[in-house]
């Protein structure tokens, strides 16, 4: 199993596999396409035949503009296949006291659930979060959540009272788990530029595609998606530079109230039927009072 540090030594092999550009043949067949299909006629002269004939080529001519402003942008920045943001890796992480550090740190696959195990009183977890770390560029302090973990601890709590007695408290909590991970160094004039260069071409394969009225009219249809563009940056936290923060909250017991069935038919409610939980709160006089008509065999009373 590949550890998260020689996964790191490898990120620009690993871009490069998941990773593919464009050719000029590529977009230039997809824009041929677009053309050939736009000026396709039904051929067939009934009402019902022309229009499953139109709604076909629009869906078709929709799947070539979006191909073709795919290709248009990996022509220029390889596209990155979604399989990348689908690694993952394990971090085993040790409890001391109320914190937790990171011991061990691999590639591998997802665990069903996050595990916890204890040995010699040492209290290991084993949580799976993702490879990769993203966050937007040019805004906030360009830190993400990897992962969030909870679990929930009956409590025993010895207090002394006025009397000098011991009582004891049962209680539980949510112990809330946070992995958290920050974009080291700053942006630069060489990332600055970069940033005017994807949005140049970003912009000039928009107006190229402006050019043709039917790509157009399907690109005013998406309602400005093609206007907000997002740029971040995807990167390989080190194990040292992930921060682990615990947090603990009490839990209150909350009282389960008596339910009540209701049918709602044109505008005005009705009661069904109303049936008893534990620890529950009587509110039949609350019924009694807001409700018109019989109400026997309705109310858990049967009155």
């Amino acid at each position: 199993m590949t550890t998260t540090l020689e996964a790191i030594e490898q990120f620009p092999q690993m871009l490069d596999k998941y990773s593919n550009r464009t050719s000029d043949r590529e977009v230039s067949r997809v824009a041929t396409d677009i053309g050939r299909v736009k000026d396709l006629n039904p051929p067939v002269y009934n009402s019902r035949g022309i229009e499953e004939f139109l709604r076909g080529r629009a869906t078709h001519l929709k799947q070539l503009v979006d191909e073709y402003f795919v290709k248009s942008m990996s022509h220029e920045f390889p596209l990155i296949d979604d399989g990348l943001f689908e690694l993952k890796r394990q971090i085993t992480l040790v409890r001391k006291g109320k914190e937790y550090i990171a011991v061990n740190d691999v590639v591998g696959e997802e665990k069903d659930k996050p595990e916890e195990t204890k040995e010699n009183k040492i209290v290991r977890r084993v949580v799976t979060v993702p490879l990769f770390a993203y966050t937007p560029l040019f805004e906030g302090e360009h830190k993400t959540k990897l992962g969030i973990f909870s679990r929930t601890k009956n409590r025993i709590k010895a207090v002394i009272d006025s009397d000098g007695d011991i009582n004891n408290y049962r209680y539980t909590s949510r112990q809330k788990i946070s992995i958290e991970a920050k974009l080291s160094g700053s942006i630069g004039p060489n990332l600055k530029e970069a940033y005017r260069h994807a949005m140049q071409h970003y912009f000039s394969t928009l107006a190229n595609m402006f050019t043709d009225t039917a790509a157009a009219d399907i690109m005013y249809s998406e309602g400005g998606e093609f206007t907000r563009p997002v740029i971040g940056a995807i990167w390989i936290p080190t194990p040292e530079s992930l921060n682990v923060t615990v947090t603990e909250k009490l839990i209150r017991k909350r009282k389960d109230l008596d339910p009540a069935m209701i049918i709602t038919a044109r505008g005005k409610k009705y009661l069904v039927q109303t049936w008893r939980v534990d620890d529950e709160e009587p509110f039949e006089h609350y019924i009694r009072e807001f409700t018109t008509g019989d109400l026997k065999g309705k109310l858990r009373t049967g009155k």
